[in-house]
């Protein structure tokens, strides 16, 4: 669709799925967004009206697309809510790889940070392995939200991690198969 941002064209038609979808039913939703990614072309409004403590120009324009992406998130959260679907859910985000930091590594623009990592997207080292990515369900118990673990996670051990959800679902408890990691180890 010209002059519209993928970020926002796959959160409208994720909100429409979850607006659309029998509650009464399970459903599986995966969002494939693809920001921040290259071209680096954000939301002008996000970048005029947004993230105005950011003085230089790449970055401000990298965080808008990581704000529009935010905003993508808490509208699909929002829609499991309002659909009363949210105390059945479990919502897994999780990025590919860290930020393009070197100028056209792998094709991209700079504008993000990995610090206190080195280097970036392309890279072996940490800064282009490791990334963000969080759990939110209401079946942590109180002692396992907000907890951050060191453990290693990769796209493929996402059906692994589902499974034994949905399994401590059905036991009534997420106890069995998640447990609290030494809180300060990072």
């Amino acid at each position: 669709v010209e002059g519209k941002h993928s970020t926002d064209l796959f959160t409208q038609r994720a909100v429409k799925v979850i607006d659309s979808h029998d509650n009464k039913n399970p459903m599986f939703l995966v969002v494939s967004y693809t920001a921040p990614h290259s071209p680096r072309k954000p939301s002008e409004e996000i970048v005029r009206n947004r993230n105005q403590h950011i003085t230089d120009q790449e970055t401000r324009e990298y965080a808008a697309m990581v704000t529009q992406l935010d905003d993508g998130v808490g509208a699909i959260s929002d829609a499991l809510s309002r659909n009363n679907m949210w105390n059945n859910t479990v919502f897994l985000f999780m990025s590919d790889h860290g930020a393009s930091v070197i100028p056209n590594s792998c094709l991209d623009t700079v504008g993000g940070s990995n610090f206190p990592f080195r280097d970036g997207k392309g890279s072996y080292f940490e800064g282009g392995i490791k990334g963000a990515a969080f759990v939110s369900t209401p079946w942590l118990s109180a002692e396992q939200r907000g907890m951050r673990s060191p453990a290693l996670l990769h796209a493929v051990d996402v059906y692994s991690f589902i499974i034994a959800a949905a399994e401590d679902k059905l036991s009534g408890s997420l106890s069995a198969n998640f447990t609290k990691t030494n809180e300060n180890s990072h």
